[in-house]
C-alpha cells in the first residue's frame, strides 16, 4: 500500500507543478477521486522529502511545502506574493559559497538556497 500511496502523492504533487502544503497536495486528491488521508499525505510527503525524492522548503510565511524537481544539486528562486518557483544551477553562484566559507576558514559539507523575492508578474 505504502508504494501505491507514494506513487498517488508523487502524481499529485506533479500535476501541481509547484510548492505545494499537504492540504494543497491533499485537496488536489480528493479533487481527483484519490482516497487518501490527510495524516497519510503528510507522513508520506515527509517521507519522500526525506529520501530526496522531493524538495522541502519553509515559505516565508513558515508553512513547509514541497515540489517534486530535478534530482541534480539545485536552488530556488521564490516568489513572496503569488509562490512561483525558479530552479537554478549556477557555477557562479556555487564558487561565491566556496570562496565566502574559505574566507571563514569554512569546509562546506552541504548547502541549500533559497531566494525570496517578486516574480516578474508580481513587481510589475
Amino acid at each position: 500500500m505504502a508504494i501505491k500511496t507514494n506513487s498517488t502523492v508523487l502524481t499529485s504533487l506533479s500535476a501541481l507543478n509547484k510548492f505545494s502544503s499537504a492540504q494543497e497536495v491533499y485537496s488536489h486528491l480528493l479533487k481527483t477521486k484519490n482516497n487518501v488521508g490527510l495524516s497519510t499525505v503528510y507522513r508520506t510527503l515527509q517521507k519522500l522529502a526525506e529520501a530526496d525524492e522531493v524538495d522541502f522548503i519553509r515559505r516565508p510565511d513558515g508553512e513547509g511545502v514541497y515540489k517534486v524537481c530535478v534530482p541534480s544539486h539545485h536552488h530556488h528562486l521564490l516568489c513572496a506574493n503569488c509562490g512561483a518557483s525558479v530552479e537554478f544551477q549556477s557555477e557562479k553562484f556555487e564558487k561565491l559559497l566556496d570562496s565566502i566559507s574559505s574566507q571563514f576558514g569554512y569546509t562546506i559539507k552541504g548547502h541549500e538556497a533559497e531566494i525570496v523575492g517578486l516574480c516578474k508578474k508580481c513587481s510589475t
